[in-house]
């Protein structure tokens, strides 16, 4: 299940936090991470939707709700990656990979010795 944008900042917020996320906790994150404004509504809508497809779980601690990120860092990379590769490059992991290898090549070209 793909998720949005929006969906995979708060989820990164939430696994950053680490086990320590709240509500309060996740718009204080994403605001500051991203340079945002959201409110705690948009925040709220965007974690029941990561509940719903099952990429974070829901606990209780005492009056408090905290919410954890079932995948590790390297799941959400992959599900970047893929998000990028099905709407950047068609699908195409070749089209990606020609990409990357053309970024590294411009780089190298305008790499001086007085660049350092």
């Amino acid at each position: 299940m793909n998720i949005t944008e929006c969906e995979r900042r708060v989820l990164i917020v939430i696994f950053e936090l680490q086990g320590q996320a709240t509500l309060q906790t996740v718009v204080n994150g994403v605001n500051r991470k991203y340079n945002t404004d959201w409110t705690s509504e948009a925040i709220q809508a965007f974690i029941k939707r990561l509940l719903h497809k099952k990429y974070i779980a829901k606990r209780k601690d005492g009056d408090k709700t905290h919410y954890d990120s079932v995948f590790e860092q390297a799941d959400i990379d992959k599900e970047a990656l893929w998000d990028i590769r099905n709407g950047t490059f068609e699908r195409d992991w070749s089209k990606m990979m020609e990409y990357i290898l053309q970024q590294q090549t411009e780089e190298k070209k305008n790499i001086s010795p007085h660049s350092f």
